[in-house]
């Protein structure tokens, strides 16, 4: 075995809208917002019509009321929105993560794991910018193959799978059946369209400003009325059905009889879950913690033989 691969650290990158996620090891080793933080000369800006920006921090390192200063969100409905800004980030993360007290820093293996609408531009964005930070390996997989691998685990070849990830910018409906992608969506509307709408209605009924305390309660209140959130249930239900309509008939009716999973942080809201069973006709098996049902995804699959490793992994 090449020395080298032995020592270098691997680094598993979950890059989300509003936050990323990093495991080593089995362990979550970072988890901030996804934020890059610019340091802007506005009078430089006013006088010359332009200014230089400086990278001044990631995530949580910078406090937001600072004066000059810009956040640049890399990420939108999971994949990238600005492919420099980016790279940029991915760079500052390997930094603060892969720190070492002696003079050889080694090289690392990155993986990220990437929604299904990802094109080929965005993976090779994903590839050059782990590369440019350090990474002497890159590999991928998308999401929703890793998990229903784990969740599956060796039935994964005989069953079906129906996963639905509710995130902040998105929700991602993945059905898997032998083991392969048979059909997917993505419905570019996600938990922060419905938070905007629970603001603003917080704001007319209250005449205030809703607090993240307040935020974080509503979503986890199994009462919450969401009255004024049936257009985006509607919304919902439609592309859902039309995918189960789109879909082999034999494949909705095993997925149908095994139930659906749903994961993200949108999964908690009940009356959302609610939506995806079809008024109760489907089973819905609601996994809680997302954080860790990735990290135990990725147990999984680095457990697995090489070979059967290599099938899902891209690089």
């Amino acid at each position: 075995m090449n020395i080298f691969k032995a020592l270098a650290p691997e680094y598993w990158f979950d890059v989300g809208t509003n936050y990323t996620c990093i495991f080593k090891d089995g362990k979550l080793v970072f988890k901030e917002p996804t934020k890059l933080y610019l340091l802007i000369n506005k009078q430089e800006a006013i006088e010359k019509g332009s200014s230089k920006a400086k990278v001044i921090g990631i995530g949580d390192e910078v406090k937001e009321n600072r004066e000059n200063i810009e956040i640049i969100k890399p990420i939108n409905y999971s994949v990238i929105a600005d492919f420099q800004v980016f790279e940029h980030y991915i760079r500052n993360v390997v930094k603060r993560i892969n720190k070492s007290n002696s003079w050889f820093v080694p090289s690392i293996i990155v993986y990220f794991t990437i929604p299904n609408a990802c094109t080929q531009v965005e993976k090779r964005a994903f590839r050059d910018s782990a590369e440019h930070s350090g990474a002497k390996e890159v590999y991928m997989v998308y999401k929703s193959y890793f998990i229903a691998n784990f969740l599956k685990k060796d039935l994964l070849k005989t069953k079906v799978i129906v996963l639905i990830e509710l995130s902040a910018s998105k929700i991602e409906v993945s059905i898997i059946s032998n083991g392969n992608l048979v059909n997917d969506t993505t419905i570019k509307l996600g938990v922060n369209n419905l938070l905007k709408s629970l603001q603003i209605n917080f704001k007319k009924e209250n005449g205030k400003a809703m607090s993240q305390e307040e935020e974080e309660k509503l979503i986890f209140d199994p009462n919450l009325d969401t009255t004024h959130l049936e257009k985006y249930f509607e919304i919902f239900k439609e592309e859902f059905i039309h995918l189960l309509e789109n879909t082999p008939s034999y494949v909705v009716e095993a997925a149908l009889k095994e139930g659906i999973y749903i994961y993200g942080f949108g999964s908690h809201i009940q009356s959302l879950r609610n939506v995806f069973s079809l008024d109760g006709k489907i089973k819905i098996h609601h996994i809680a913690d997302d954080t860790e049902l990735v990290r135990q995804s990725i147990d999984y699959l680095m457990s697995m033989h090489k070979n059967e490793r290599n099938e899902i992994l891209m690089n």
